[in-house]
């Protein structure tokens, strides 16, 4: 088989047959019961589609294609809610691959990817048989398709070995009792031996890459099943309120149900980028089987989620048999529960970031002469001696003498680390050269990043504006004049800048703003207010939005974009007292404040256009960064508890939890990443909004968990610390901080607006 193969190609033909052979109405006929364990004419079709070949070895009949194009194909079992009993030739080819010597095992492969042999495997979390001798007695109970299996995968130990059991199913001594499960697109049922004959080749024997090999596929095939539900579920609701009227309007206008729907979809986009990336993921790599088992509670308990919401949305007729919610909600309860119990799940991983423990890296802190770009075009070069400049460079105790330090001090200290910054050529890593930076390509630059939040290297919070927002503006539309003028100062730390944009009636609503530019000669007259512009107080000019033309045909128009110096008179700075008890951002107040012809940035009127390209500039370094340094703290965090609080079963299963959470946001955002790298005017608009839609909330739920787990030593208070951004590891600063990303540029509710209405197409109210 073509390993080139296209994987959306893969998953379109499974949802296009699917779609034709077993439509929604079948689906939902089936749901009232039937006495077929399964439908054999659709089970038929998809073997001799090659369906069940997927993964069987190329050399036994199969297509020999692996976890990602398997995942895929669940996937389109769990949309179509298709009653066939794919889930046990998944595993058991994955066993008989991973015991390419066993004497039944060619036999049993070939039949597998012709459809003549169906599976009904045992979990690896059931209780093995007894199969020594030459006979074997017992019972399995609650068997996923052991009602329309023509062989039985049967949890069993046989000479100190451990491993499966093969039986034919009609096998003398076997009883299978089928009994009603609340999933009628499946069927499951008890299994009793009684004296059934055996030898040593119905013993398939599991050494610890089998036994992984097998849970890894069964992971990652329920997972995939319960995405798939979460996805059709959710397009099936959509579809519903879209035609749904109430009041006269479509109910996909009433703002309180799109929003809900938005936050499943971008959940269900996040979960889909941990299950991809667990597929992805080689076999022999030590967080595969992580990785999987995370996915399936992942998506599982999210699918289950939104089906039961989904319900709700629906209203009355939700909870009517003729529409699917009933369907997906009760698969999705099943997924739950297959291979272990959502607890169990939890437990596993728990159990598996204990032994993949914390990343080291060896650095030498000797002081020398660091050729940090030189060593471009060498990646681990390039990364050693980022690691050892940071070692030789960085002071260990940084955090305190931040932490104690403001204003002016803090300033300084900030520009130090700048200034040490500068020296390697990584004050501004993401400067092209025109700019004066180093011109490093975008993975150097992301290479940087990682080095410097996996050292717990401060960031220069006061500078965000000053390195990414002002250079990327005036090389883009600035003057000549204005580069000259004004760059130098940035790079050497001797001049900050603020962002004047939002206002008290302008926030998320940016365009509504009323701040005024009136020219007089050589110079135009502003008068406004500007609020929630951090770092203010010490910024010596300003990016400014200031209207122009009070008489735009749109809010947008009549907008334009200046410089100004923060020194001027008539201008006001107040420090606005956060809940945090520092004073990061502030308000500016500008009282026939005169500001130069020369300041204006591009043309009059055309300010609002160049404020989308400031605010777009910083190509996601900056999150990137801040999740990176989250993710660091929150390996310090299990590591550190491991005495404590990680020692209560219920914490450390919402600590298990809340490791897949952050992979999502980790993998959204490296996503973002490629795709930059790949055209930077390319790149997916939905990421951004799904990751801020994702991160904000999982910062605001991990940091209150904290709280919970660490009890009373959590609530003393201590001063923030600044260049930790929300990953100081003071419980309570940054259980407050995490507020801020929920609230600041663009609060979730605006961003839910346009995942409901610019993404998934409802109505606006």
């Amino acid at each position: 088989m073509d390993e080139t193969i296209e994987l959306g190609v893969l998953a379109e033909s499974f949802a296009e047959m699917l779609g034709a052979e077993w439509p929604r109405e079948k689906a939902i006929a089936h749901s009232f019961g039937t006495d077929a364990p399964f439908e054999e004419g659709l089970w038929q079709t998809m073997a001799d589609l090659g369906w069940a070949a997927l993964t069987v070895p190329e050399a036994h009949g199969g297509l020999g294609l692996g976890p990602d194009a398997a995942l895929r194909l669940h996937m389109a079992f769990g949309s179509s809610v298709a009653p066939v009993p794919m889930l046990g030739t998944t595993l058991a080819a994955a066993l008989l691959t991973s015991a390419p010597d066993h004497p039944q095992g060619g036999a049993l492969l070939g039949g597998l990817a012709e459809g003549s042999v169906r599976a009904a495997f045992a979990a690896t979390t059931s209780v093995p048989l007894a199969a020594d001798g030459e006979a074997a007695s017992g019972k399995v109970n609650d068997l996923l398709d052991a009602p329309c299996a023509t062989h039985l995968f049967l949890r069993a130990t046989r000479g100190g070995a451990t491993g499966w059991l093969v039986v034919p199913a009609n096998a003398a001594g076997i009883a299978i009792e089928r009994f009603a499960l609340v999933d009628t697109s499946r069927s499951m049922g008890n299994v009793t031996l009684d004296g059934v004959a055996i030898d040593d080749a119905a013993f398939v024997a599991a050494d610890a890459a089998a036994e992984a090999a097998v849970t890894r596929a069964a992971m990652l095939a329920i997972a995939g099943d319960a995405q798939g539900g979460g996805e059709a579920v959710l397009a099936a609701t959509i579809e519903y309120m879209l035609g749904r009227e109430q009041f006269g309007v479509s109910i996909a206008s009433f703002q309180a149900l799109k929003h809900r729907v938005a936050d499943h979809h971008t959940a269900l986009a996040a979960s889909r980028e941990l299950l991809e990336k667990a597929a992805a993921l080689p076999a022999a790599d030590p967080e595969a089987l992580l990785y999987a088992i995370s996915a399936k509670q992942h998506a599982t308990r999210l699918t289950a989620e939104v089906a039961r919401d989904c319900i709700q949305l629906h209203g009355g007729v939700g909870f009517t048999a003729e529409y699917v919610p009933h369907i997906y909600l009760k698969r999705a309860k099943v997924n739950e529960c297959l291979w272990g119990t959502r607890s169990a799940t939890l437990d596993s991983v728990a159990e598996l970031l204990e032994c993949i423990g914390l990343e080291t890296v060896s650095a030498e802190g000797t002081p020398r002469a660091f050729d940090i770009l030189g060593k471009v075009g060498d990646e681990p070069a390039f990364r050693r001696e980022i690691r050892d400049w940071l070692a030789a460079t960085l002071d260990p105790a940084w955090r305190g003498k931040w932490q104690s330090a403001r204003e002016s001090d803090l300033r300084a200290l900030i520009i130090t680390w700048l200034e040490e910054r500068r020296k390697v050529g990584l004050a501004a890593p993401h400067w092209p050269k025109e700019w004066g930076g180093p011109g490093l390509p975008f993975a150097y630059q992301i290479m940087v990043y990682e080095e410097l939040c996996r050292a717990d290297a401060p960031e220069l919070d006061m500078f965000t504006i000053s390195l990414f927002h002002t250079p990327a503006t005036l090389f883009e539309h600035g003057s000549q004049a204005q580069k000259d003028k004004y760059l130098d100062g940035i790079v050497n730390g001797t001049d900050m800048w603020v962002q004047g944009f939002s206002e008290p009636g302008a926030g998320s609503d940016l365009a509504s703003l009323r701040t005024s530019a009136v020219r007089q000669g050589d110079h135009y007259v502003v008068n406004g207010q500007k609020i929630w512009s951090s770092g203010g107080m010490n910024a010596r000019y300003c990016l400014l939005l200031a209207r122009t033309d009070p008489n735009g045909k749109r809010k947008h128009d009549g907008i334009s974009y200046f410089i100004m110096d923060m020194q001027s008179p008539g201008v006001e700075v107040r420090p606005i007292r956060q809940i945090t008890g520092e004073a990061e951002f502030c308000e500016i107040f500008m009282d026939d404040v005169k500001i130069p012809v020369e300041n204006l940035i591009g043309a009059e009127g055309n300010g609002w256009m160049i404020a989308q390209s400031t605010l777009s500039t910083e190509r996601g370094l900056l999150i990137f960064g801040a999740v990176e340094r989250l993710a660091r703290s929150f390996a310090l965090d299990g590591r550190d508890a491991a005495g404590s609080w990680m020692q209560d079963a219920q914490f450390r299963r919402e600590y298990a939890q809340y490791w897949a959470e952050l992979q999502t946001i980790r993998l959204m955002i490296r996503k973002l990443l490629i795709e930059l790298e790949a055209n930077p005017d390319k790149a997916s608009p939905t990421l951004p909004t799904f990751i801020k839609l994702t991160f904000g909330p999982f910062l605001q739920r991990y940091s209150e968990f904290l709280l919970r787990a660490e009890g009373m030593e959590a609530m003393k208070w201590e001063p923030a610390i600044p260049g930790t951004g929300h990953s100081s590891r003071l419980r309570f600063q940054d259980f407050l901080k995490s507020y801020g990303w929920t609230i600041a540029g663009g609060s979730n509710e605006i961003m839910r607006n346009i995942v409901a209405e610019r993404i998934l197409g409802m109505p606006r109210g």
